[in-house]
């Protein structure tokens, strides 16, 4: 298999340690940037994995925050119709409550890379 991951999270450091057990190569790009980014599309298009993308209004982006607290396992990107919703109208058509955000997650931690690294080397090993 194999693990890519984008920026610094608690799975960085377990995916390092875990591809030394796991059958899986694992490539990284810490830091990004505008060519890395243009590679990861290049790849993309190049194997058709494409996003599901939610095209929503601008009056819809509290319950869209609220849906990205919750969790979002399906992957599904919003983007908002800047060009078509956000107009005069916008503000009388946004009649939704200001979204409860939960609070952020803690820290880096010793027990969270131990956690990712059990994933890893046991579901990973199903992949």
């Amino acid at each position: 298999g194999k693990h890519v991951l984008l920026g610094i999270h608690k799975g960085f450091a377990a995916a390092m340690f875990a591809s030394k057990f796991v059958e899986a190569r694992t490539k990284v790009s810490v830091i990004g940037g505008i060519a890395r980014t243009q590679e990861v599309i290049d790849l993309c298009a190049e194997h058709k994995i494409y996003p599901k993308v939610e095209v929503v209004p601008v009056w819809d982006i509290a319950d869209v925050y609220t849906k990205l607290d919750k969790n979002n396992d399906s992957g599904k990107r919003f983007v908002l119709d800047i060009a078509g919703t956000l107009n005069e109208e916008a503000k009388d058509k946004f009649t939704a409550p200001l979204p409860e955000l939960s609070e952020p997650p803690a820290p880096l931690s010793l027990w969270a890379v131990v956690k990712e690294l059990s994933w890893f080397l046991f579901r990973g090993r199903k992949m």
